[in-house]
């Protein structure tokens, strides 16, 4: 009877354990990638993990997804999702970057942008953000969001708030006077989320490029005319 009690019990236990380790895999999968890439980290790294780690400790994420910090082999993913939010933006031939731009840019010696990846319970890539630090002469720092996006099979679900939500953090642990995004004119879905969540849209500002044949022209310009310095 000790032996069948004892048993029992060793049952018990262990699926008490099966049970709390598959409750907890999203968590361990987030804090066992920050283990593995702790070294080398710039405050803006450590704000992104903070920010993500928050979302998961206090649960803002939907069931089933994780958020963490982009690192280099996520580069291809990233860049299949740029493509897909360029082809819903009816520019796909606008993408020029490539994997290896991406890993030289984000990943190289020096960072010019920093991000989020959003996985589904599987760890498959379902959504992503792309943002760097600009300034305001102003206000001072910013969070400047180049791009967020989630694949359509995951929208509806509460995940790009919860993305906005860890931007919205990693703004305030920078102590950035603002986060400033883009969006295009014909999407109304987006300006009513925008809104919804508290954003403020600028009336009055215009957006002016020029892109590097224009870039090329201006100083070919300038310096026909003596105006190179």
């Amino acid at each position: 009877a000790v032996k069948i009690v004892a048993g029992v019990l060793i049952i018990l236990a262990a699926l008490g354990l099966a049970h709390a380790a598959a409750r907890s895999d999203t968590t361990g999968r987030f804090f066992r990638h920050r283990r593995r890439v702790s070294k080398g980290l710039t405050n803006i790294d450590i704000a992104v993990d903070k920010a993500a780690s928050t979302l998961i400790s206090k649960q803002s994420l939907p069931d089933g997804y994780t958020l963490r910090r982009a690192i280099e082999s996520d580069c291809q993913s990233i860049l299949d999702m740029i493509i897909e939010l360029a082809v819903y933006e009816k520019e796909p031939e606008s993408v020029l970057v490539t994997v290896g731009t991406l890993k030289k840019d984000g990943f190289g010696k020096e960072k010019y942008f920093y991000g989020f990846i959003a996985e589904d319970e599987d760890g498959n890539p379902v959504g992503f953000a792309l943002f760097y630090i600009a300034y305001s002469t102003w206000e001072g720092r910013c969070v400047y969001l180049e791009d967020l996006y989630v694949r359509p099979a995951h929208r509806r679900a509460g995940l790009g708030g919860a993305v906005l939500e860890g931007l919205a953090r990693v703004a305030r642990e920078l102590d950035c006077a603002r986060l400033v995004w883009q969006a295009l004119d014909w999407n109304t879905p987006a300006h009513n989320f925008y809104e919804k969540i508290g954003a403020l849209k600028h009336p009055e500002w215009l957006t002016y490029r020029m892109y590097r044949r224009e870039i090329g022209a201006f100083l070919s310009s300038a310096e026909g005319q003596g105006g190179g310095g």
